[in-house]
């Protein structure tokens, strides 16, 4: 999703911006090749890693050389060129990016917030905080959030110091294999805390699993949860609500751009770094990674705490905007670098 919000500026830039995609089980290119041309990488299915150097490695489905070799053979199939190479993916770094730019001579162009593995680019855009990078050559380093393009959408809302709970928004991202989404709705429409808020609104993706279920519980909680699926209006959403449960990822900058405090777990072990960060500066409450043992509990006692709290609430709100403060100013920085290469 950030790539596309990145590749949507370069193209107001007047760029030519090709999508290099693997089809993975769950994939959503659907929602790129509406806009974009997309380069379709094939799967091996055989393929077994003997070793895996980096923590995700075994998220590409092959090895760093052959998915470089099958980019490389997508992108001369199509006679494409490219000057820039943007990659975003937690599996490739240094291997990739030197076979990338010796066989194309373009320049690089990388997103990594875990700083877990080296690199050799033009420009890294960090948007951790404070994420280590070693055994890195970068020209360019954009580091925290602020630098992250977020989706136009979130340009034009203000912030908004939420001072008591109403509104809550829930989203666990655009999957939600563990299906939390509909642990946390069974949560909140228990007497205790449906009593004190007035509405709900839960976010799911085209690819979650459990839709239909979801669905039927939902609508027998009457009008109290508000279900959307691939909304195209998270920001508004998130500006209404007065508190957010959720996971990390993009998504938590969001959430932190439009003032919104959250209570979150960890879903993937790539946001644990990033939610302890944002705990440990006041923006979230972080409850670790989920159990299905005490998730309810958990989720009770602190959504009835920030009810009971106002204070508290409002302080998780501050913190969360002063983390993102002028994000629309820095955020164009990476376009702006690409294009200026033209000029």
């Amino acid at each position: 999703m950030r790539c596309l919000t990145i590749a949507r500026q370069l193209c107001q830039l007047q760029m030519d911006v090709r999508f290099c995609c693997r089809p993975h089980p769950g994939h959503i290119t659907a929602l790129i090749s509406p806009e974009f041309d997309t380069f379709d990488l094939p799967l091996h299915p055989n393929y077994s890693a003997t070793s895996s150097p980096y923590r995700h490695s075994h998220w590409l489905g092959t090895s760093e050389r052959q998915d470089a070799e099958d980019t490389l053979s997508a992108i001369a199939a199509q006679l494409f060129d490219p000057d820039w190479i943007l990659v975003d993916h937690f599996a490739l770094a240094l291997e990739w990016e030197l076979q990338m730019t010796k066989a194309t001579n373009a320049k690089l162009a990388v997103i990594d917030g875990l700083g877990d593995r080296p690199h050799q680019c033009d420009i890294l855009l960090n948007p951790g905080l404070n994420a280590p990078f070693k055994d890195s050559d970068v020209k360019h380093m954009l580091a925290g959030p602020r630098y992250l393009p977020l989706r136009p959408e979130f340009n034009d809302i203000p912030f908004r110091q939420r001072s008591e709970v109403r509104t809550l928004f829930v989203s666990f991202g655009g999957v939600d294999q563990l299906n939390l989404t509909l642990a946390v709705c069974t949560t909140l429409s228990t007497p205790a805390i449906k009593s004190q808020i007035e509405t709900v609104y839960v976010i799911v993706g085209s690819a979650y699993p459990y839709l239909i279920e979801l669905q039927q519980f939902c609508q027998t909680q009457g009008s109290y949860f508000q279900l959307e699926v691939q909304s195209e209006q998270i920001a508004q959403l998130m500006n209404n609500a007065d508190l957010a449960i959720g996971a990390g990822g993009i998504m938590a900058w969001e959430r932190c751009a439009v003032g919104l405090p959250a209570i979150v777990w960890t879903i993937a072990a790539n946001q644990k770094q990033q939610n302890e960060q944002l705990a440990a500066l006041g923006a979230t409450i972080y409850l670790g990674e989920p159990n299905t043992k005490t998730l309810t509990n958990q989720l009770k006692l602190m959504v009835l705490e920030l009810i009971l709290k106002p204070e508290k609430l409002q302080q998780l709100s501050l913190n969360a905007i002063s983390i993102m403060e002028n994000w629309q100013q820095h955020s164009r920085h990476l376009c702006q670098l690409i294009r200026q290469d033209f000029t």
